[in-house]
């Protein structure tokens, strides 16, 4: 499923991503991914573009809300985004299994949705979903060679965008435009 971004879109996205950073900055949040302190704009934006896109794909506004690591980023659902058109769904355990992985995580239960977007052309590509439980499933997916290791789901293995069960939020949001 493709959604065509638009001017305002990026500049919304990048509106949130300064946002995003000045409260990291002002609160001495560390980089969670080791990425360097320099690209975490850049990465933040990346992941505002997909949440954008996603936010499309269910005409729901996308409005800048602070951090809060127990909300999901739209309607119920967590969006993962690469600019890499071949890039994988990446998870990490759940809080429950930190133990038996010997690592710390912090990725929520529930659907994840992966989007690709190619910026050249400010096309994003919502390539389908998965469960985190399903994708933590295959030990083969575990890629130690990541900066911080994950589960790497390839698209091939994701549902189409359209087979996705509806959360809570997306009901009621759905319900609001109904009525």
């Amino acid at each position: 499923m493709e959604i065509k971004l638009t001017d305002a879109d990026f500049e919304r996205c990048a509106d949130y991503a300064h946002r995003q950073q000045d409260v990291a900055m002002r609160n001495r949040y560390e980089p969670k991914y080791g990425q360097l302190k320099g690209l975490t704009f850049e990465q933040t934006l990346q992941g505002n573009l997909g949440e954008q896109a996603v936010a499309h794909y269910f005409d729901y506004e996308y409005i800048y809300q602070p951090y809060d690591k127990t909300r999901y980023d739209i309607l119920g659902y967590e969006v993962r985004t690469t600019y890499w058109q071949n890039g994988c769904l990446l998870t990490h355990p759940v809080i429950e299994n930190v133990d038996k992985l010997g690592t710390y995580v912090d990725d929520k239960p529930g659907m994840y949705i992966l989007v690709t977007v190619n910026k050249n052309e400010f096309v994003a590509t919502i390539q389908g979903w998965r469960n985190i439980a399903d994708c933590n499933a295959v030990v083969s997916h575990w890629d130690t060679s990541m900066r911080w290791p994950c589960f790497k789901t390839p698209q091939n293995q994701l549902w189409p965008i359209d087979l996705l069960p509806a959360t809570d939020e997306l009901l009621q949001h759905q319900n609001r435009l109904a009525a």
